[in-house]
């Protein structure tokens, strides 16, 4: 499994989604910065991703490996509601598991699953405001 590739693509769709999305629905626009990879100074609004877990040789005669990827969402903690709403676009409109269960001749994977989410998280970085995010696992099976 090339790790690059699928993380390219599990951000690809995402960012092609949300700006589907957008476009869509008047009551989401807000813009989040989509990286295929874990970023140095994240500032918010943003999704990264990378990978976490891995289960090798998971079918007979080496078979195929099923590797897991964090998907992290994240907003600015600055009112009250603001970061709530974008969270809850996220999950309520299964933004995540619709962008990445639409197959393309493209995907580097067999099958991906979106498995589960941790809700809310609250995460600090230094010298800013705190961030509201919420992380979610995506199994892929090459």
């Amino acid at each position: 499994m090339n790790i690059a590739e699928v993380r390219e693509a599990i951000a690809k769709k995402i960012k092609d989604h949300l700006a589907d999305l957008r476009n869509d629905d008047e009551d989401f626009k807000v813009q989040f910065q989509v990286s295929p990879y874990v970023l140095t100074n994240p500032t918010a609004n943003f999704i990264q991703v990378f990978p976490s877990s891995s289960n090798y040789a998971t079918a007979m005669g080496r078979g195929h490996d099923a590797r897991s990827f964090t998907i992290q969402v994240a907003t600015a903690l600055t009112s009250d509601i603001g970061a709530q709403k974008a969270i809850d676009h996220i999950l309520s409109n299964d933004v995540i598991p619709n962008a990445l269960y639409a197959r393309d001749d493209t995907d580097p994977w067999q099958d991906i699953h979106v498995e589960s989410d941790t809700g809310y998280t609250r995460f600090e970085k230094d010298g800013s405001a705190p961030l509201l995010g919420v992380e979610i696992t995506v199994t892929v099976i090459a």
